[in-house]
């Protein structure tokens, strides 16, 4: 994936926006035991925390009358090496719910990601690797996976046309579909994922605009669909 120098400097800027959230308040999210916890997982080339799309949790911790607690997760999130990141990335979202469920075993558990985040919830549910991305890796246990009430994601790289929880214009596959033991359907009403038509790497089109955009287009959507599904 190549990012070119203008839309670069865009995302940079929504990034730092992003990195607004005071820190002292984001700690004190990830702490303690809640009704409901975000585990979020940043966008390629993002800075370390939640990147852009902690906009989207922030609008669902306001909005939910839930206790809402939250954490990012903790993976590169590099453009080259991209295999190796994401292979990293989605051991990492394996352990962190692992780790969070154990710790707080009453409280419901929301995957957030956007791009390449969005690609390692996606396999951490789904089951990744494969062609590329090398051996297949399997997906959570099922009790971890069940512990998951709601999993969203914006401008996948995974994107597989045709699946019925996607939302948007989007008419092709992404750069990588899944493959089809890897289908993330069987548990689409847990799944949300945002892609519109010219996104790089979730349409393979060419206007990387589309692809910045998803939390200022859809997350007053998306935040609505992730309150509903923790109860309100």
């Amino acid at each position: 994936m190549t990012i070119i120098s203008k839309p670069t400097v865009l995302l940079l800027a929504m990034s730092s926006l992003a990195l607004a959230v005071p820190r002292a308040e984001l700690e004190d999210r990830e702490s303690a035991c809640g009704d409901a916890h975000l585990i979020v997982a940043r966008g390629s080339i993002e800075p370390p925390g939640e990147g852009i799309i902690i906009t989207v949790a922030a609008t669902i911790a306001v909005t939910s009358h839930q206790n809402i607690t939250q954490e990012a997760i903790d993976y590169p999130a590099l453009l080259d090496p991209y295999d190796l990141s994401v292979t990293n990335g989605t051991a990492a979202v394996k352990r962190q719910v692992a780790a969070f469920a154990q710790r707080c075993p009453q409280t419901e558990i929301v995957l957030i990601g956007y791009s390449q985040g969005a690609q390692i919830i996606g396999d951490a549910m789904c089951g990744g690797g494969g062609g590329q991305f090398g051996e297949k890796t399997p997906p959570l246990d099922t009790p971890l996976r069940n512990r998951v009430v709601a999993v969203l994601q914006m401008g996948d790289p995974r994107y597989t046309f045709g699946e019925s929880y996607h939302v948007g214009t989007a008419i092709n596959q992404g750069l990588f579909p899944r493959l089809s033991d890897q289908s993330c359907e069987p548990q689409a009403l847990k799944f949300r994922s945002y892609c519109d038509s010219g996104d790089p790497f979730c349409d393979s089109g060419h206007d990387l605009l589309v692809h910045l955009t998803y939390p200022a287009v859809y997350g007053s959507d998306a935040a609505r669909w992730v309150v509903d599904k923790i109860g309100g």
